[in-house]
């Protein structure tokens, strides 16, 4: 990393010699050498039901590799190969039985079947088979499963972007970043991945193995990083991965942070700082002290970056133009003007994390600034489609009370020729409990706050499968409103956008705030792209009326 004169002595280039090596390799391959050879096999694409790893040349103990565990009709198993699917196991195979999913019964008669080695379980079977029985067997299997791999996040740059907010986007700027200073990269988020050589958009959720699995697959492609986004709950993810970075996401506007240490429960943040490599590096946001005290206390080295707290990567907004922002990096002594569509505060510090990543591989500050500001616009994340003779329409995610204000922020300083700034916020569903709109009441009365404070005209809607709570949720929302005749209920988001579009003039800009309703990549894109649709569908057969009179009651709002 190039130091700076003015630079905190935290933030010398003194990191790991393996990050600043790599930022010069062009073959893709990470700085350790090329791809391991030894044990470890390619292993094929996952099944239905999950991957399977090996077969090695070497064989591995359970005994030694679990030692809490417990043996029964043996002392110990030795397995080369893991298979998570029994239908596809053959001789000399460890199979998972997977309590609550699995029917002991025929698992038992399968693997007699199919003669494999033993059976790791979280009970004892009706099987004289060798069975292993440990307290987790999803992190007994990744544990497993990084060995007779041959421990792959040991060969490549690994990357765990982890946050509240804004990690999906943050994830994608690092991976364009990487990529574009000649580093072969593979993802996985939200979105989709990639294996450094062809994307994807899975119709499964990613489990823990997975990540196994797809650490593996982009060693095997001569990777020279990889970028994982770790979902909220983290806590179940990770198991047998090291990370080199670790990446804390700063979208998250309020005045706390899940990362911060929780009262009760799993603590993400402990558990992926646990895992981080020795030389690890911890990005995180400044906006938050007890965080950076947190990361100080693990012994982890920290860079801290953001735009209102000093921090050693900073960011002002310079200008902002509807689709676009500019903003003023500043790095010790140096800075660097960044335009780019990733509008709003939000995405200048995923854009700021991103930048920093480049930084610690010796990227200088403006190659590292112009990378990220190429990255393209991410579907459903502050996604414009400007209009001809209508209004233009922005999708962003929704999230948290004051991550709604601030993207309401920004596009009320967006807007141009005194148009009015419209939102239809979605609802989406609450829980399974009964209550779960009650338990949630505060945070809806936020956000009808923010709404009623910064939203010229308020629509909310309801996702397909939140129909049956949406008048309790939007009640709640109401809750945070002055005047409550502001806001326009309609129930099927397709007439929502119908009305909106209708209504509003070609210089307004109106905002859709999504629901989240499934974590699976292909649904969420899926969603996004019939959400276009609709829009597009609304703009060629709505009438424009421009009315700016009474609907239900008249909407006065300031101008």
């Amino acid at each position: 990393m190039r130091s700076a004169p003015d630079q905190s002595p935290e933030f010398q280039p003194d990191f790991p010699p393996r990050l600043q090596t790599l930022g010069h390799e062009s073959t893709g391959h990470s700085a350790t050498g090329p791809a391991p050879t030894g044990p470890q096999a390619t292993h094929p694409p996952a099944s239905q039901d999950g991957p399977s790893f090996g077969p090695t040349a070497e064989t591995v103990s359970l005994r030694k590799l679990l030692p809490h565990a417990k043996f029964f009709q043996c002392d110990d198993i030795t397995v080369s190969r893991l298979v998570l699917n029994i239908a596809e196991a053959g001789p000399g195979d460890l199979v998972v039985f997977r309590t609550g999913v699995d029917d002991p019964v025929a698992i038992a008669a399968q693997a007699l079947a199919r003669g494999v080695t033993g059976i790791l379980t979280e009970q004892l079977l009706p099987c004289p088979l060798p069975q292993a029985v440990v307290d987790e067997t999803v992190d007994a299997e990744c544990l497993i499963a990084d060995r007779i791999e041959g421990h792959p996040s040991d060969s490549l740059l690994t990357i765990a972007v982890i946050g509240d907010a804004g990690k999906t986007s943050t994830a994608l700027m690092i991976a364009g970043l990487l990529k574009r200073i000649g580093i072969r990269t593979a993802y996985e988020t939200d979105l989709g991945d990639s294996d450094g050589i062809v994307q994807n958009v899975a119709a499964t959720h990613a489990t823990r193995s997975d990540l196994i699995a797809k650490i593996a697959a982009a060693r095997d492609a001569s990777c020279g990083a990889i970028v994982v986004e770790l979902p909220e709950g983290a806590a179940n993810h990770g198991h047998g991965v090291r990370w080199d970075l670790v990446v804390i996401t700063g979208a998250e506007a309020g005045p706390t942070t899940s990362m911060e240490r929780p009262d009760f429960g799993p603590d993400p943040l402990a558990f992926v700082l646990e895992r981080a490599k020795r030389d690890a590096v911890v990005i995180a946001p400044a906006d938050h002290p007890k965080l950076s005290r947190r990361i100080a206390q693990s012994g982890l080295r920290q860079v801290t970056y953001g735009t209102r707290r000093p921090a050693e990567l900073s960011a002002k907004v310079f200008d902002e133009q509807p689709g676009e922002t500019t903003l003023m990096v500043s790095f010790g002594d140096e800075t660097a003007m960044m335009r780019t569509q990733h509008c709003g505060e939000a995405n200048a510090l995923n854009a700021l994390a991103a930048i920093a990543v480049g930084l610690l591989l010796e990227t200088p500050l403006t190659d590292a600034v112009e990378a990220v500001a190429k990255t393209p616009t991410i579907p459903g994340r502050m996604q414009r489609l400007p209009g001809r003779d209508s209004a233009a329409v922005v999708i962003d995610a929704g999230g948290s009370p004051e991550r709604v204000a601030g993207t309401l922020r920004t596009l009320r300083r967006q807007r141009t020729n005194g148009g009015k700034l419209w939102c239809i916020f979605t609802l989406g569903k609450c829980g399974a409990q009964p209550n779960s709109v009650v338990l949630d009441s505060d945070r809806f009365a936020r956000t009808g706050r923010y709404l009623e404070r910064f939203a010229d005209r308020i629509v909310l809607t309801s996702s397909d499968d939140a129909k049956p709570t949406f008048l309790a949720s939007a009640h709640a929302v109401l809750d945070g409103f002055k005047e409550v005749a502001l806001a326009r209920l309609v129930a099927d988001p397709g007439r929502a956008i119908d009305w909106a579009i209708r209504h509003a003039t070609p210089h307004d800009t109106i905002l859709i705030i999504t629901a989240v309703s499934s974590r699976v990549p292909s649904d969420r894109r899926q969603s996004t792209q019939e959400l276009v649709r609709r829009i597009d569908l609304a703009r060629s057969t709505t009438p424009h009326t421009h009315d700016d009179g009474p609907h239900i009651l008249k909407m006065t709002r300031k101008a």
